[in-house]
């Protein structure tokens, strides 16, 4: 599930509850022993509930995970074999309760009927309750693993150019400040609240670290952790103003050394393979020896939405960040091998 693109109509706050709390996502109790996998390992039915899903790869994943199974054991399994053990597995906790996480007609996580799940409907609707309801749904990326949220807010600066750079409007440079809310709705994992700023020249994004709008779950209910990210989101939008200023700044602020070098650095650091790097210098190698840090980081978030791995654009994304909001530090480098000085 993704959010509408630019081709259609956008996708406003105001309508993200209803279009993460739809029809096709429900939540089945159950208890083990009543699952049962067919022998050809194609279905999974829910005995006495009438109820029958493919037992595919989300499935298999999300029963193994909750059983203890290797996963890679089962993925070498013959059909027959996978089914009868998967059953014996089941029958072995026959009375355990569990909670079906099933989405357009698949079940993509199982848990326990206590673990602290987020509904992504909820987590709309604490998103609606503070951010406006005519801010920009950007992107939302909803399956297995995550729910991802990005929004962008009427918060905006424009960045100059009067030199011409390379790959820069020269008028019209515009990001908007935003938000990012990442939760894990069939996992009992941390959301996250963080800034997202969105450049719309080339729409693309840097972020706050995911790590610093950590939200624990621990001691708190459910309740409890929607208001915590009511408040940090809150807390996100009450900084957007500063943040787009320190992005504003990067474009006075030389990049240290050798722009290419520079870059070359950054993706070591980061840990970014030869594939985007490769790209990432193509775009480099056409800016100015004089190019600034803001130009250099728009080529490591242009990459971001280019077709990569999920886990690269965030680390593209987070490294757009710290650019902008560690500029200080992050310049602070040998202008000879452009690593990083101690402070």
């Amino acid at each position: 599930m993704t959010a509408p693109t630019t081709e259609r109509e956008p996708l406003l706050v105001s309508g993200l509850e209803e279009f993460l709390a739809g029809p096709d996502a429900m939540n089945l109790e159950t208890t083990l022993g009543r699952l049962r996998v067919a022998e050809d390992a194609s279905t999974v039915t829910v005995r006495g509930e009438g109820r029958e899903f493919p037992f595919d790869e989300a499935a298999e994943r999300a029963v193994a995970d909750f059983l203890g199974i290797p996963k890679h054991y089962l993925a070498k399994c013959p059909a027959d074999l996978k089914a009868t053990n998967v059953n014996a597995w089941l029958q072995s906790k026959e009375d355990s309760a569990a909670m079906l996480s099933v989405i357009n007609g698949g079940i993509v996580g199982v848990h326990g009927p206590d673990v602290k799940i987020l509904p992504p409907g909820r987590v709309a609707h604490a998103i609606s309750n503070v951010v406006d309801g005519d801010a920009e749904v950007v992107q939302v990326i909803r399956d297995s693993h995550r729910l991802h949220i990005d929004i962008k807010t009427a918060n905006a600066i424009e960045v100059p150019n009067p030199n011409r750079v390379h790959g820069r409007p020269e008028v019209g440079d515009v990001t908007h400040g935003g938000i990012r809310v990442l939760t894990c709705p069939d996992e009992a994992r941390p959301p996250s609240v963080q800034g997202y700023f969105h450049r719309l020249w080339c729409s693309n994004g840097a972020t706050t670290r995911q790590q610093s709008g950590l939200i624990s779950l621990k001691g708190l209910t459910v309740d409890e952790v929607l208001l915590e990210m009511e408040e940090a989101a809150r807390l996100v939008l009450s900084g957007l103003d500063n943040r787009l200023d320190e992005i504003a700044h990067m474009a006075q602020v030389p990049a240290p050394g050798n722009p290419t070098s520079f870059a070359h650095q950054l993706g070591r650091e980061y840990r970014l393979g030869p594939n985007v790097m490769n790209r990432v210098i193509d775009r480099v190698n056409l800016l100015p020896q004089d190019a600034s840090v803001y130009d250099v980081q728009q080529a490591f978030t242009e990459v971001a939405n280019r077709n990569v791995p999920y886990a690269t654009m965030m680390r593209l994304q987070e490294l757009g960040g710290d650019l902008a909001f560690h500029t200080d530090h992050v310049v602070h480098r040998c202008h000879a091998c452009e690593r990083l000085l101690p402070e």
